[in-house]
């Protein structure tokens, strides 16, 4: 991958990931200035999620099977900015969840598509650039949109900032696309592994619980962080502070993965990943009137999001072969970010007001211990991700 490859592939991430510095810190406030209520916040968010489960599966299939991978990016993004389109004048319930279901199907499919043309295109380069150097600058767009939306809704009532602030990141993401290239998979694996051969492994079984595990923890968290430290009176520079502050912490990670992370056995970095994800709830939980408290659990975020994403996307590149990497990508994405978010924001809107929101965030952090548990045994025996023997799909593990 040479300079202008690069510069375009990181410019397609920083928009991606600046519209999530919009969606997740500001969404939720956002739909509470409409008048919704928590029961129906946590609803259109778990929305938004659930679309994710079947969107990156069939744009994957899609692409398989054309063969037109930058077309359907491409017609993806377009479509996702003419949705935001159509969503900056929407107030009603029912209204919201028709956009935002139409929005979310193309705003899934494009990224699992353009990771998989990304790691191919690394598979030809010489080892000047890595992943984690091009997926930093998403972390680096969404601070930067996160910062401008808090400054521009400083004063509580510049609301249209919010969704004015998604259609301008998506709108970049399609010109970005308009750049990107693509390469063909070098064949490297047993031409009769089929995706259904490698569902059926007790590798990937146990790799995609744990997904789905890690994002039902991450529920409370998506969906009401915003609204429940506003609730303990912090303003909304310091709530953009600490989503910023969580972020920056995973570009750390992004950027001393390969030196100091890739040599180590997965298992070992997922279990530090949930663990941690169960001790950051659990502070959430506990003290979120201690300034002090709340950014350290922010600054766990380098391992819950940061080191999980690291080697959940590797491990996903190694145990789906060839043409499969854009299907492996995509059941990451569905089942991550689709199954486990969508219910885990569906799941903390119903316990946020029947349990409390404490409570709410200790439920977490025991769904991040379980996790931990899945994740290590299926892939406690997989080799560390800096091995250079070829991946053969799951049957290497």
């Amino acid at each position: 991958m040479n300079v202008a490859q690069y510069a375009r592939f990181s410019g397609f991430y920083f928009f991606y990931f600046a519209s999530l510095g919009v969606f997740l810190p500001f969404w939720p406030l956002y739909l509470q200035h409409l008048g919704f209520n928590a029961l129906e916040i946590g609803q259109l968010v778990a929305i938004v999620m659930a679309a994710g489960i079947v969107a990156p599966n069939l744009w994957a299939w899609l692409a398989d099977h054309t063969e037109q991978r930058l077309l359907l990016i491409r017609l993806a993004a377009a479509a996702a900015a003419a949705g935001l389109l159509a969503l900056q004048w929407v107030v009603s319930f029912d209204g919201m969840v028709f956009w935002l279901l139409l929005f979310s199907f193309f705003w899934y499919a494009s990224l699992p598509l353009v990771e998989g043309v990304t790691l191919t295109h690394l598979d030809y380069a010489a080892g000047r650039f890595a992943y984690v150097h091009i997926r930093l600058w998403g972390s680096l767009g969404f601070v930067v949109l996160c910062v401008a939306l808090a400054v521009l809704t400083a004063d509580g009532t510049a609301w249209h900032w919010v969704p004015l602030g998604l259609l301008f990141c998506h709108l970049g993401v399609f010109l970005m696309t308009l750049t990107l290239t693509s390469r063909p998979h070098r064949v490297e694996h047993p031409p009769h592994v089929t995706l259904l051969d490698l569902l059926r492994h007790p590798v990937v079984l146990g790799l995609m619980a744990a997904l789905v595990l890690m994002q039902v923890s991450h529920g409370p968290y998506y969906t009401f962080y915003s609204i429940y430290l506003e609730s303990y009176g912090y303003p909304k520079s310091s709530l953009a502070a600490l989503w910023s502050i969580a972020v920056c912490g995973e570009i750390l990670v992004f950027l001393f993965f390969a030196r100091y992370f890739a040599h180590r056995g997965p298992s070992g970095l997922f279990a530090a990943a949930f663990l941690l994800a169960a001790v950051r709830w659990a502070v959430l939980g506990s003290f979120p009137q201690h300034t002090a408290a709340v950014l350290g659990a922010q600054l766990l975020h380098a391992a819950t999001y940061g080191l999980y994403h690291a080697v959940a996307v590797r491990l996903i590149h190694r145990l789906f072969p060839g043409r499969m990497q854009g299907r492996g990508q995509a059941l990451y994405s569905s089942m991550s970010y689709g199954v486990g978010a969508s219910l885990g924001c569906l799941l903390a809107g119903i316990a946020w007001d029947e349990i409390g929101p404490n409570t709410t965030f200790y439920a977490a952090a025991g769904v991040a211990l379980l996790g931990m548990a899945v994740g290590w045994l299926a892939v406690r025996h997989v080799a560390p991700l800096s091995s250079s023997a070829p991946s053969s799909g799951a049957k290497e593990a």
